[in-house]
């Protein structure tokens, strides 16, 4: 088993976007169908009341081209997906005329990742700053820019260009973004979801997914930038881009004063784990050492400050681990009571993993048509919820057999 590299030959946030970047316009390049380069978004808000149909970004990437399904085409459709993470894409954040803000946006899930559009009004009102230019400062300062997990709801539409004599004629595809919300913890997935799995068109890998763990389930690896093992003996070690976590920390972070600027946060230890070992009455804990890159301006961000012998939690975003030291992309703390909620949720979210992973495994594969595409998910009444439907079970990492790591 190989291990992380040091910090100092890690991939740069810098590589990273233009990796992500590389992936996605290779995914156009394959497809006959482009996304609309011209900015769009007139009519996308008369949209934003309808009821989105539950999605993961596997099946909007999907649709970032033409289906063939004409309840799928032929007219705008409108989508929600729930507990995905989003992430600012490089590049211009401004319309054509540089008036206002037009961004282009990754959502990650478990299943992967796809590309959507958001205007102005949207993007402030998620990250809560007063105006375009105060967005723009705080993206160049590094602060975080929106809440690490939300729910949103996109409106899907085609447009096929005029042609004439010189130019044939061209379909562009447009994801726009015309609802968004921090994702409310009290809203966790129903067994709905479940029915997605069947709709994905073809076997998920995950390796561009950001998958739940626990610490105690993520591996190091010299071919991907991580390896989560699920507590399940048939399913193998599944290779992924990041992993999302439920941390608390007893030690305040700290910062160096001098360039590379990096947060370290000693003492860290998963959640789920520590759930697992007072169930067991194993008081042995193992402790890890968190770092993330900062700059002089976003470091406060980073850092987690217990006070008065009481615990922090927090959302933790990790790209990379060697040894006993994790290498965090971004950290969110948490208010105290959303932690039993998250605990449960981010179960939930291992619990999909699993079955996708076993759906992975068995090879199967859909064509789409008016009776399997997702036009035939279910649709969210609210934006963060789920379909009303029957509770998702949790993961409980005690009742499985442990598969063995060699």
């Amino acid at each position: 088993m190989g291990s992380y590299p040091p910090i100092d030959t890690r991939r740069s946030r810098a590589q990273e976007l233009r990796d992500t970047h590389h992936s996605i316009v290779t995914a156009r390049q394959n497809t006959a169908v482009r996304t609309l380069e011209k900015k769009w978004e007139i009519g996308d808000e008369s949209l934003a009341h309808e009821q989105g149909q539950e999605t993961f970004c596997a099946h909007l990437a999907e649709m970032s081209k033409r289906t063939g399904i004409p309840t799928l085409d032929e007219k705008p459709t409108v989508w929600q997906t729930n507990w995905v993470f989003p992430k600012i894409e490089s590049g211009t954040m401004l319309t054509e005329n540089g008036d206002r803000l037009w961004l282009r946006v990754t959502l990650e899930d478990l299943t992967g990742q796809t590309s959507v559009t958001m205007n102005e009004k949207i993007a402030l009102s998620l990250s809560g700053r007063a105006n375009k230019d105060e967005f723009l400062q705080a993206v160049e300062d590094g602060d975080p820019i929106f809440p690490s997990i939300v729910s949103a709801k996109v409106v899907r539409k085609l447009k096929t260009t005029t042609r004439d004599e010189a130019t044939e004629a061209q379909c562009f595809v447009n994801n726009n973004v015309v609802e968004i919300s921090p994702q409310d913890m009290d809203k966790p997935r129903t067994a709905t979801c479940l029915t997605l799995i069947g709709m994905l068109r073809a076997s998920a890998t995950l390796s561009d997914a950001i998958l739940p763990a626990s610490l105690s389930m993520m591996l190091p690896s010299k071919l991907y930038p991580l390896l989560v093992q699920y507590p399940v003996s048939d399913i193998p070690p599944q290779s992924c881009r990041k992993i999302w976590v439920l941390i608390k920390a007893t030690k305040k972070s700290k910062c160096t004063e001098q360039p590379p600027f990096q947060v370290t946060t000693d003492d860290v230890e998963d959640v789920l784990d520590a759930a697992e070992r007072e169930t067991a009455s194993e008081k042995t804990k193992k402790p890890y050492k968190m770092i993330s890159m900062c700059n002089k301006n976003n470091r406060a961000s980073l850092m987690l400050t217990p006070s008065h012998g009481k615990h922090v939690y927090a959302v933790a975003i990790i790209t990379g681990i060697h040894g006993d030291t994790l290498f965090a992309e971004n950290v969110e703390a948490l208010q105290r009571d959303e932690k039993d909620q998250l605990a449960q949720a981010i179960r939930q979210e291992m619990t999909i993993a699993i079955r996708l992973l076993e759906h992975t495994i068995s090879g199967k594969t859909t064509s789409w048509n008016d009776a399997t595409s997702p036009m035939v998910a279910r649709k969210c009444r609210v934006l963060g919820k789920s379909p009303t439907g029957p509770e998702l079970d949790g993961l409980q990492i005690n009742t499985y057999k442990k598969a063995r790591i060699e």
